[in-house]
């Protein structure tokens, strides 16, 4: 892909946008401990960001993903058709 390089100071401030009480990913891994890395951890997110946009290649491990449905309010039908907002975060 082209475009500018994702910069340090953007992962930076997308982390900061995170809560820290959000469920880890398959990698077991939470947004605190990246925080806590702090250079090395936004060093590191910035370089995987970088080679992600660079090549258009995404990690397989990336990739995986664990969708778990809870129901909006108790005794409702666990499927029943109603819709949410979603917010992303995009690094």
């Amino acid at each position: 892909m082209e475009g500018p390089a994702i910069l340090k100071e953007e992962v930076e401030h997308a982390l900061s946008l995170m809560k820290q009480v959000k469920a880890t990913g398959l990698d077991g891994i939470p947004v605190e401990v990246i925080k806590a890395l702090e250079d090395l951890g936004i060093s590191e997110t910035t370089k995987l960001m970088n080679s992600i946009y660079k090549t258009g290649e995404i990690p397989e491990d990336m990739k995986k993903s664990i969708f778990i449905t809870l129901p909006k309010n108790p005794g409702e039908p666990p499927y029943k058709n109603t819709s949410s907002n979603i917010d992303e975060t995009i690094l």
